[in-house]
């Protein structure tokens, strides 16, 4: 497993690092490749590695309990994942990680637009983008989405337009051509 993990190999150092159930460098390198993982789109990769982690470790570490939320969210799992969001976000508050819980915030925003609560889901957007959340490049941008979507859904286009070309830009600024 080290040798994979010192060539980057990651799939292949998670893989036999669950082998050999050295479930702490599988869950460390786990969460290292995550969300890059989840990008891809390798979604049933990811779970697949979660699922094979002690269940005290999974549930002790909040950005693994959210990468396997949002996997679960975009395999129509939803109960699992909202189960596994809301899980996180205490966590995160917890553990007063602003970051994870910005994370987490953004993660919401998208459920609740995907229920319907177009409200909720600007209210969480708006929290990312303006209460000094230390998110990533990447979280301000999908924020910024979520706000858009449901600015147009709730009818207020101008605000909507506004919102896209703020998302548009930042993911622009990162080189992710949307």
């Amino acid at each position: 497993a080290i040798f994979f993990h010192s060539t980057a190999d990651h799939e292949r150092a998670i893989a036999h690092a669950l082998e050999g159930r050295d479930w702490e460098s599988a869950a460390d390198w786990t969460e290292s490749v995550a969300e890059e993982t989840l990008r891809r789109g390798r979604l049933t990769t990811l779970i697949g590695w979660l699922d094979r982690l002690p269940p005290d470790l999974l549930h002790a570490r909040p950005w693994l309990i959210l990468w396997h939320g949002r996997a679960r969210g975009l395999l129509g799992e939803s109960t699992i994942g909202e189960s596994d969001i809301a899980k996180a976000l205490s966590l995160f508050q917890s553990l007063e990680d602003r970051r994870g819980v910005a994370s987490a915030r953004v993660t919401w925003a998208g459920i609740r637009f995907r229920r319907g609560d177009y409200s909720g889901a600007a209210q969480d957007a708006r929290t990312v983008l303006t209460e000094n959340d230390p998110a990533t490049a990447m979280e301000r941008a999908e924020a910024s989405d979520w706000l858009g979507c449901s600015l147009a859904e709730s009818g207020d286009l101008p605000g909507a337009e506004e919102a896209f070309r703020q998302a548009l830009m930042m993911h622009q600024a990162q080189g992710n051509l949307v």
